[in-house]
């Protein structure tokens, strides 16, 4: 089976009504799961890959699981399987990314005891989409497979024995990088409108209890406006760097004003900040591109987040009163003070 091709995100964002509107609406029905390849990780997690079968589109979307090593979880005490069973963390790729080009950071959320499902959408260049040529249905592509997956997640316990029985599936996170942020933030609570009939989505899930945003983007008219955020209630953790990407359309903001925005514009309460100094689009080319020179700097940069937003999943997806203790208190772990600066609203 063909798996559609749909648009790249970039220097524009297009919706169309019907397409938005039955991916944004429609669940749907579970299809066959058909395992691809498997593979292990450099850290203490196990790695599984393979294909999950949406017949209604139809489409098979690559899926990577990443989960803890060993009977209990992996090491240490914060990894260790709560009796509901581990939460899970669904990640959206940036444009035309892939499932496989963010381990650094969700095999660091997968050592802390989370099972984390990475999805490869259509705009992968790893599927044939060609960077800055868009093709129509990108971005509805996009909610239909992480509607396809919250709706269907007994079908990664199916495919992974070793999860069976091990899933909390009424706590989950939903995480992204760029185009994959804004993903995050619509299943969060962040509404928007098609640009052609001008109705209304959303997309909240009272399952999703934390929204994780690396260098995601704000308001862009008209599929989305400021107020589109009032409704983001989610608890927030949004990650940017001041040297973050910029958008020819948006010429009035810098690459940093830009990124932040989803935590401006979100209600205050429950949202977080990180702030990493010199930091761009891609964390120094650490995560998201495989093309790139990597910085200096870059595994600091990995190292600040994988540790705050860590400790952000382990207060609202655990519980865990001193994560979230630390949190509030704005704790910096000493070895990345150089580069991090956390802040809450």
């Amino acid at each position: 089976m063909t798996a559609r091709r749909c648009s790249p995100f970039g220097l524009r964002f297009g919706l169309t009504v019907a397409a938005l509107l039955t991916a944004a609406c429609t669940t749907p029905p579970a299809g066959r799961a058909t395992r691809a390849a498997s593979a292990s990780s450099e850290r203490p997690v196990q790695v599984v890959s393979f294909e999950l079968e949406d017949r209604s589109r139809p489409r098979s979307i690559p899926v990577r699981v990443a989960y803890p090593s060993g009977a209990s979880g992996a090491t240490g005490a914060s990894a260790s399987r709560p009796a509901a069973g581990w939460p899970i963390v669904l990640f959206s790729h940036g444009a035309y990314s892939s499932k496989d080009d963010y381990a650094p950071v969700t095999d660091s959320w997968a050592a802390r005891g989370y099972v984390v499902v990475s999805v490869t959408h259509s705009d992968s260049v790893s599927l044939g989409a060609v960077r800055f040529q868009p093709t129509p249905g990108a971005w509805s592509g996009r909610l239909a497979d992480l509607q396809f997956l919250l709706a269907h997640l007994d079908l990664i316990a199916r495919e992974v024995p070793a999860l069976r029985g091990r899933l909390d599936v009424q706590r989950v996170a939903i995480a992204g990088h760029s185009l994959g942020g804004m993903v995050a933030q619509a299943f969060g609570g962040m509404t928007g409108s098609d640009r052609e009939t001008q109705r209304r989505y959303a997309l909240h899930d009272p399952r999703i209890r934390a929204v994780v945003v690396l260098s995601g983007v704000g308001p862009l008219p008209p599929a989305t406006a400021a107020g589109d955020f009032e409704s983001l209630r989610t608890p927030l953790f949004v990650s940017v760097g001041t040297q973050d990407l910029a958008m020819p359309m948006m010429v009035a903001k810098s690459g940093l004003e830009l990124r932040r925005e989803p935590f401006d514009l979100a209600p205050a309460g429950h949202k977080y900040l990180l702030v990493l100094d010199g930091a761009d689009h891609y964390l120094g080319g650490m995560v998201g591109r495989d093309d790139l020179p990597k910085s200096p700097q870059g595994a600091l940069y990995v190292e600040a987040f994988d540790d705050l937003s860590g400790l952000f999943l382990d207060a609202w997806l655990k519980g865990d009163r001193r994560a979230r203790a630390e949190l509030d208190a704005l704790k910096v772990p000493p070895e990345v003070k150089s580069v991090a600066t956390l802040s809450r609203g």
